[in-house]
């Protein structure tokens, strides 16, 4: 787990990734903000990693996501976090998988998936 914080923040969010794809198929992922780069890693078949960081006092809070895999097509881009759409998501669940991608949270099941 990566912790991030910065001056002058408030409202502790979490965002925990996992790699839900079939075949045992290993993930290579890049994750960033406008301050925080977590820099390149692996994420193997059924585990999952995760960052909590504090929203910018200033607001516009956002951190965006690059994956890829053996077989993709191009590097998957998603924001893991966008304060304007997830601000009521503390508990952030994100399902990396095949077509696309599932978001749940710690008080909702499943709040939304989207194809890539």
């Amino acid at each position: 787990m990566v912790a991030i914080w910065s001056c002058g923040a408030t409202d502790e969010k979490h965002v925990y990734i996992k790699n839900d794809l079939p075949s045992g198929l290993v993930i290579s992922f890049h994750c960033l903000s406008q301050d925080d780069d977590m820099g390149p890693m692996l994420l193997a078949p059924g585990d999952q990693w995760d960052f909590r960081f504090h929203l910018n006092t200033n607001g516009g809070t956002l951190f965006v996501c690059g994956f890829t895999w053996f077989g993709a097509k191009t590097t998957y881009r998603l924001s893991v976090y966008d304060e304007s759409a997830h601000k009521n998501c503390d508990n952030c669940l994100w399902s990396i998988q095949i077509n696309g991608t599932c978001l749940s949270s710690s008080t909702i099941d499943v709040i939304s998936c989207t194809g890539w």
